[in-house]
């Protein structure tokens, strides 16, 4: 073969390699009302070694006292009351998430669920979105807040508020999960057994369901996340592990990842993005202790200090 034929095969050779080896990402958004877009992650986000830290300190004034107590790839179907700061989200009629009431007025959910929206119909104290239930509050807001730092190309500082119009009246139907607090900035979480709801696909391709289910994960550190996508992943993300037959997908962005504790449960993470297969990577999170400060400053909900 010609010198400069056999450079030229090389070359070609080469390129298709790397294309087929680049691993994808993609934001957990329901295929519509909107197709996931995928995205690649880059060297320029921060080193997976970084540990976690508060972005600013908190400036809130509402106080938050105790909480109370399958859209997910082989997940359970929750029961009415298990979950009752979980919402189901509609952004213009055109794509579907979830997201957490953290006050009688804020729920906290993904960047991407906001972004580009105008108008947001807010279901809460239900798990069936093809029925009317008892409890059940169905709200439109037109007030979001996206990240100001939110990167839509390399999915970092995922994570949006929507002001609700009307702010709840607390029953054990809805109910706002708890914060961390700020002592757990630098935490973690690693090892640690967490559980994640939603209402997005419980299969790797097909429909999402009408139902809320949940399934519990383990938190893994973010260097065993970079390892296994193959790219960096920031300390403002936490990860959780790979299951074969249990995954977040299409659906769940804007989620819950949540601890149960002894005086209640907390949020620990808000569904941001997987493999372009559910089931074959880890599952992302936008890391909820680095933001501590930006929700503060943004809703006026006052952080724990321990």
């Amino acid at each position: 073969m010609p010198v400069l034929l056999k450079s030229c095969f090389l070359i070609v050779l080469s390129l298709f390699v790397l294309k087929i080896s680049a691993l994808t990402f993609k934001r957990n958004i329901r295929p519509k009302i909107s197709g996931a877009k995928k995205f690649v992650l880059t060297a320029s986000q921060n080193r997976a070694i970084n540990t976690p830290k508060l972005d600013f300190k908190p400036t809130g004034k509402e106080p938050q006292t105790g909480a109370i107590e399958k859209q997910i790839i082989g997940g359970r179907k929750a029961q009415q009351k298990k979950f009752p700061w979980q919402i189901h989200l509609n952004a213009d009629d055109s794509w579907v998430c979830g997201g957490s009431i953290i006050s009688k007025n804020w729920v906290v959910t993904a960047a991407h669920c906001v972004d580009g929206g105008t108008s947001f119909v807010i279901s809460a104290g239900g798990i069936d979105i093809t029925s009317n239930e008892t409890g059940e509050i169905v709200q439109t807001s037109t007030e979001a807040i996206v990240h100001e730092a939110y990167d839509a190309t390399n999915i970092t500082n995922d994570i949006g508020l929507i002001k609700l119009p009307n702010p709840y009246t607390l029953s054990t139907n809805i109910f706002f999960i708890k914060l961390p607090s700020m002592a757990e900035a630098s935490k973690t979480f690693v090892n640690a057994l967490l559980t994640v709801s939603g209402y997005g696909m419980t299969r790797n391709t097909g429909p999402a369901s009408n139902y809320l289910s949940f399934i519990d994960v383990k938190v893994i550190s973010n260097t065993a996340c970079s390892n296994s996508f193959g790219a960096p992943i920031p300390s403002t993300n936490i990860c959780t592990a790979k299951y074969d037959f249990k995954q977040i997908c299409s659906g769940d962005s804007g989620g819950p990842l949540v601890q149960k504790r002894a005086d209640g449960h907390v949020l620990i993470g808000i569904v941001s993005f997987s493999g372009d297969i559910c089931t074959e990577s880890p599952a992302g999170f936008t890391r909820v202790t680095s933001f501590l400060g930006w929700i503060s400053s943004q809703t006026n909900i006052k952080v724990n200090e321990n």
